[in-house]
């Protein structure tokens, strides 16, 4: 593992910023949190991994604190980055009432809360294992059931989100129609609905790269994962379409692997 250099007094900025997320990073790896760990497992890696780093650092006279603090601040600066690298929002969108729907641990929210004051930026996140107590904006709820009244917010987002309502881990799965058209329902009108997602040519393709990946292992199971995740985007992109036909204004823009749709409001 990647060790840091003996200086008295050593700051995030001497050590560079980058190194002690390439340090962090290994360290994840090495004690790897899972999405079924219990609260107590993750509590008892989280120890590993905050104590692993603190062996590393003390050699170079950092504090923990410090380095803690810096790692924060550069994890809340690229994943803004990352979602403008998506959704492009203007400085404007980025100041308006937002909701952000499967907001995870919630960095883009304390990004607008707190770097950009925006009070009126909220997310929400139905795994309460990932969501601070102490993280203002953040509620815990169902995307498919939102606590907001109608036309509340000028932007509604999700990443990552709406490929679930795909996925064959979802038994008898709710169609990918439903969170959209709860999307649509908290937004204003000429307010924006933002997500990714792949689309049917998507799924086959993907469907296909499997398939010769996997050879011989490639199971009938699979096969009728891949159909369901096919058929869900049709019917996502269908309903898409029928918007077109009711004023609403939609793109669909291509970018790196997914797929951005916008959606405009009436």
């Amino acid at each position: 593992m990647e060790q840091l250099p003996n200086t008295e007094d050593k700051t995030s900025t001497d050590i560079g910023v980058a190194v002690l997320k390439r340090i962090f990073k290994e360290i994840e790896k090495e004690i790897r949190m899972e999405p079924w760990d219990t609260p107590k497992e993750r509590r008892e890696k989280e120890k590993l991994q905050e104590e692993s780093f603190r062996h590393i650092l003390e050699p170079s006279g950092m504090s923990f604190e410090n380095a803690t603090n810096s790692l924060k601040e550069a994890k809340l600066i690229d994943n803004f980055d990352e979602y403008q690298d998506d959704f492009n929002l203007s400085p404007e969108d980025l100041n308006k009432p937002l909701l952000e729907i499967g907001a995870a641990q919630g960095t883009f929210i304390q990004y607008l809360r707190e770097k950009l004051g925006n009070k009126s930026a909220y997310g929400v996140e139905l795994d309460n294992k990932k969501v601070s107590p102490y993280l203002e904006g953040m509620i815990i709820g169902n995307g498919l059931k939102l606590p907001f009244n109608e036309n509340t917010f000028d932007t509604t987002l999700a990443r990552s989100y709406m490929p679930m309502f795909y996925s064959e881990n979802f038994r008898n799965p709710l169609s990918p129609n439903e969170p959209l058209k709860e999307m649509l329902r908290v937004t204003k009108s000429q307010g924006k609905i933002l997500f990714d997602t792949s689309t049917p040519e998507d799924e086959i393709k993907n469907a296909n790269d499997v398939k010769k990946a996997m050879g011989d292992n490639y199971t009938e199971q699979m096969a009728v994962d891949a159909k369901e995740r096919h058929n869900s985007a049709v019917e996502l992109f269908y309903f898409i379409d029928s918007l077109k036909t009711k004023d609403y204004l939609v793109k669909i823009e291509k970018n790196n692997d997914c797929t951005i749709v916008k959606i405009t409001k009436p």
